[in-house]
């Protein structure tokens, strides 16, 4: 009789348990709930855990200023570990059981292509501070949004520089057929941009991103003897294919996209980064007082010496935009107001423009951020604004 007494209780334990889980946050007058997704394990970790000391920096001014706008603001945090289906559960999770008003993310591209359709059915919005794969957010209106340049707006001009200056003919891209954003900017986004030009492409070489060795790739492109190496990858392989290249003797003009653009692509390639082109809407030179805060206060946060990167500052954005909307937009914060508020907070972004970030920022109808953009070479171990004429560009097309 004991023993089914104490069955019972357990049963009993065991339901309250499950519905516990399923049943999520619960929710809470004056409390706006920001869902995030980030890849705080995985091969591209580096940046997510860069994203996540953002977030704290802005979290820690919420908390010393007691929340925003009368509210408290509570952050719910899942690691995607790069792995698109665990992304879409996460949303899933974030959008019925947390009960979130918007979510900030995912990171890649491959995640945001199934993300984003799943949280716009679900009229949530979502903004993303680091996917620049072209098409995204317009595919999925009006709930998604980015707030970063997309990679055929940020590329055009700087390949037109790049080929200008080097009086390039012909080309040879290496391209990471993992990566959607690499894939995209490789096999199609500069592609067409250098065809525009008059520039032959030579041959189009694969890749993916956990290759190590290179040779192969690099001896071919050697052999179709380009004038200049486009470079479509991470930081991490596009600076062993650097490197492959000086030590095959291939001294040619390289180009890359803004994932290159870290302090780490030059650690890592040394000196065969020499020359190296890219374009960035974040450039952690930038003297403006704004950046150089930021920078000092992200070491501080981060614990290490290493620059933020261009997704850092679109987290960072990307939150003092939030920050910015839970102010502004009169949200009610109670529970059963969570869909009119959800609806105020994408109307606010929809119609963000000018907004003071670390640049100015503004939001076009395809929910794609718009802001001043660098072209940027690497001199003598540093990223440095590689043209006067085109240093700051806004975003327009």
């Amino acid at each position: 009789m004991k023993l089914k007494k104490t069955f019972v209780v357990s049963l009993v334990l065991l339901t309250l348990a499950v519905l516990s889980i399923g049943s999520g946050y619960t929710a809470e007058k004056n409390e706006i709930r920001i869902g995030v997704l980030l890849p705080l394990t995985g091969y591209i970790s580096h940046f997510g855990l860069m994203q996540e000391a953002a977030l704290k920096m802005i979290e820690k001014e919420i908390k010393d200023k007691g929340g925003v706008g009368g509210f408290n603001v509570r952050f719910i945090m899942y690691d995607t570990a790069c792995k698109p289906k665990d992304a879409i559960l996460m949303a899933q999770k974030l959008i019925s059981s947390d009960q979130v008003h918007c979510i900030l993310g995912p990171f890649l591209s491959t995640e945001c292509e199934q993300v984003f359709p799943v949280v716009n059915t679900a009229k949530v919005p979502i903004i993303t501070g680091s996917s620049a794969k072209p098409g995204l957010t317009k595919a999925s209106r009006p709930w998604t949004f980015r707030m970063i340049m997309t990679s055929d707006k940020i590329n055009n001009l700087a390949i037109t520089w790049w080929v200008k200056k080097h009086d390039i003919k012909s080309v040879v891209i290496l391209t990471d057929i993992k990566s959607k954003v690499s894939e995209t900017y490789g096999k199609a986004v500069a592609p067409e941009i250098l065809k525009k030009l008059g520039i032959q492409i030579k041959d189009n070489i694969d890749f993916v991103t956990e290759d190590v060795d290179f040779s192969a790739q690099v001896t071919k492109a050697k052999a179709a003897n380009p004038d200049a190496l486009v470079l479509a990858g991470e930081y991490t392989p596009a600076a062993n294919l650097a490197r492959e290249a000086a030590k095959q003797g291939l001294k040619l003009p390289l180009l890359g996209d803004v994932p290159i653009v870290t302090d780490q692509y030059i650690k890592l390639a040394g000196t065969a980064a020499e020359g190296t082109c890219a374009p960035t809407d974040f450039w952690f030179g930038n003297p403006d007082p704004a950046v150089r805060t930021f920078i000092v206060d992200f070491k501080k946060q981060f614990g290490k010496d290493v620059l933020p990167h261009t997704t850092t500052a679109g987290m960072y954005n990307t939150l003092l935009v939030t920050r910015h909307l839970i102010e502004s937009q009169k949200l009610s914060g109670k529970p059963e107001d969570l869909q009119k508020d959800r609806e105020k907070i994408r109307d606010g972004l929809a119609n963000l423009k000018d907004f003071q970030g670390l640049s100015k920022i503004s939001m076009n109808e395809e929910g794609e951020a718009l802001m001043d953009y660098y072209i940027l070479i690497v001199r003598d171990g540093q990223w440095v604004r590689g043209t006067s004429g085109f240093m700051r560009i806004r975003g327009e097309k």
